[in-house]
């Protein structure tokens, strides 16, 4: 191999980290709220399930869709990368105050009050937070035209993913405790973990100014021409296009159930195991399950070069269905039950994510090959719509709705009988209906990998 050669493949291997680097800030944003706000909300400012969780809702889908729709529109016209990365650094300047104003106990007032100010807060941090995770995804998808190396570039991503999952979900809520709890507990977290995402956005932005832009030194000529950049057009080709509707359906289905777990967490450790510091316990079970992520993230892709990233992907679903029925049920304070469990999750989780956005970046270059357009922001921002809206229904309308009707009372310390069932129809048994759709879609509507596709696939390490 020649030294101008191994000069690119290193080049190659260091923007794909810098970029991927930028993920654990995306998952940071997105899971620090669908962990805690909605446990915040009602334990820390005494607001009911109900009315919270409507308060989180309609900005995590009115918002959150109208903005990733609009930065996906003006990442398309990004379309050299160095400009459209410039965006993860305006990314990184506006969005750590959101995070800290997030957890900044509203001043006093009236239930209705104390939600609109979370609601409206809530609003402005999902409208950032669409500006800098839309391009970041849109410029991994330019990384190779490989799909091998695609595959180990979003093998890096969920590698990411892991870490800022292990930050969010881990480091978070133990800072909380650690801090006093309280609503001065979330404020400092909040301080450290928006410096965290200050940090990481800012190497993202570093790494990705220098992506090379194959989709138009690959553009098909006299395609681009011919085809249409109306939005209308965009959707009906998306109506047309079998494979970007099961995936993106089962990717709904997935985090529907993955939303609702969440943001149950706190409460089951907090009221049916009867946890003495359910936060910590959830941070330890987490570090384990972030711990697996990364650690399967190699093993995962070289699976899926041997039997299929649809069949991973269907395997990543069952596993992590059974990990949730496995700590729903876990004996009260057993917390060595609830950890094995945290170990399970992690090792299937890392399959359903590497796998899902692999799938959508052939998804992307099969669009592109048919209309000789770059569309990577429109399917980008679908797939963000998709994860925030997951979240936003399964993570906090459902699960609002599901302890409203079952009689949580917020802010006391123990809770009913029929309370305890809804927490745990929300976190295990809700969730597994929503897998069981979501297989159902990969496996009916989603067509069936092509050998070469899957054979095409590379260790992460070639990367």
């Amino acid at each position: 191999m020649s030294e101008t050669v191994i000069a690119q493949e290193q080049g190659l291997r260091d923007r794909t980290i810098a970029w991927s680097a930028g993920q654990i800030a995306v998952q940071i944003y997105r899971d620090v709220p669908s962990l805690l706000l909605l446990f915040y909300m009602t334990q820390v400012l005494g607001i009911s399930p109900g009315l919270a969780g409507g308060a989180i809702f309609v900005p995590k889908l009115i918002v959150a869709v109208l903005a990733d729709l609009g930065a996906g529109w003006f990442s398309d016209r990004l379309k050299e990368s160095n400009r459209r990365a410039h965006l993860l650094l305006l990314g990184a300047v506006i969005s750590p105050p959101l995070l800290v104003l997030l957890f900044q106990a509203p001043a006093d007032g009236t239930e209705m009050m104390r939600a609109l100010q979370v609601s409206l807060v809530l609003s402005a941090y999902m409208i950032v937070f669409s500006l800098f995770s839309v391009p970041h995804l849109a410029l991994g998808t330019q990384i190779s035209a490989d799909p091998g190396r695609r595959t180990a570039a979003m093998a890096w991503r969920t590698a990411m993913a892991a870490v800022g999952l292990l930050v969010a979900a881990s480091v978070a809520p133990i800072l909380v405790e650690r801090f006093g709890g309280g609503a001065a507990g979330y404020s400092l977290m909040a301080w450290i973990l928006a410096g965290i995402c200050l940090v990481t956005l800012l190497i993202a932005w570093w790494g990705s100014r220098h992506i090379d832009i194959r989709d138009a030194a690959r553009a098909i000529p006299g395609a681009a021409a011919r085809a249409s950049a109306r939005t209308m057009g965009r959707w009906r080709a998306l109506a047309a296009n079998r494979a970007a509707l099961g995936l993106l359906g089962a990717f709904l289905c997935q985090l529907c159930a993955m939303g609702m777990a969440y943001a149950t967490l706190a409460y089951l450790f907090s009221f049916n195991l009867e946890f003495p510091n359910p936060l910590e316990t959830i941070g330890i079970m987490v570090l384990l399950t972030s711990v697996m992520a990364m650690a399967m993230q190699p093993i995962w892709v070289a699976v899926s070069g041997k039997i299929g990233r649809r069949a991973v992907y269907l395997l990543g679903l069952l596993g992590y269905t059974f990990s949730l029925c496995l700590i729903a049920f876990a004996p009260a304070g057993n917390s060595l039950w609830v950890y094995v469990g945290g170990v399970i999750m992690g090792t299937f989780q890392s399959a359903c994510f590497t796998t899902a956005f692999s799938l959508l970046s052939d998804v992307i270059e099969h669009d592109r090959e048919i209309s000789g357009e770059s569309r990577a922001g429109f399917f980008s921002a679908l797939f963000t719509i998709i994860d925030k809206v997951g979240f936003a229904l399964g993570g906090t309308l459902l699960v609002g709705l599901v302890l409203e009707f079952t009689g949580f009372v917020a802010g006391q310390p123990t809770q009913s009988k029929d309370a305890l069932s809804g927490i745990t129809l929300g976190f295990a048994l809700l969730p597994a209906f929503f897998n069981v759709l979501s297989m159902a879609l990969l496996l009916f509507v989603y067509p069936r990998e092509k050998p070469a596709a899957a054979a095409s696939q590379r260790p992460a390490a070639e990367v």
